[in-house]
């Protein structure tokens, strides 16, 4: 019998809108599934963190979401560094992804959707010559929708 301990990958907090002020957490594994309570943490965002609109009743025991589809997720997430992108926590509303950036923004798409796509959506806008003409668009924009198939809405923030 070979017995190994989960290791902390990220954290599912309850409250997660704003990461920074996320409560209510517990440890997640490098398959989405919930082991353990988190303690609280103060300051700067020290896990990845996951959420759910909807809160996951008694969370612990349970996945995010099942263990093929985090994968892609986790991959999409770490391909994002290739675009300058800091993504700091994933909420699933429905059956809508919602990515915040350390910016205080987000990416929006569909659940289901075919991420490659979407990370290819996501560059060839990003690369867009009106867009690498505005001076620190990462920052400026409010949301970018990808939702909509091989399209990109955007919103600037106020």
């Amino acid at each position: 019998i070979s017995v190994e301990e989960r290791a902390p990958f990220a954290l599912y907090c309850i409250n997660a809108i704003n990461p920074i002020k996320a409560s209510n957490c517990f440890f997640l594994d490098n398959e989405g599934f919930i082991f353990a309570a988190a303690p609280a943490f103060s300051g700067a965002v020290v896990y990845f963190t996951y959420a759910t609109r909807l809160p996951i009743e008694e969370p612990i025991g349970k996945s995010f979401v099942p263990v093929g589809e985090f994968k892609l997720l986790q991959t999409f997430i770490e391909n994002l560094a290739n675009l300058s992108i800091k993504p700091v926590a994933l909420e699933l509303e429905g059956n809508e992804y919602h990515l915040y950036l350390s910016g205080d923004n987000q990416i929006m798409w569909q659940r289901g959707a075919d991420l490659k796509v979407i990370n290819s959506n996501l560059e060839a806008f990003l690369s867009d010559g009106s867009i690498k003409s505005q001076k620190n668009f990462l920052d400026k924009f409010l949301y970018l929708d990808l939702r909509t198939a091989n399209k990109v809405f955007y919103k600037f923030k106020n």
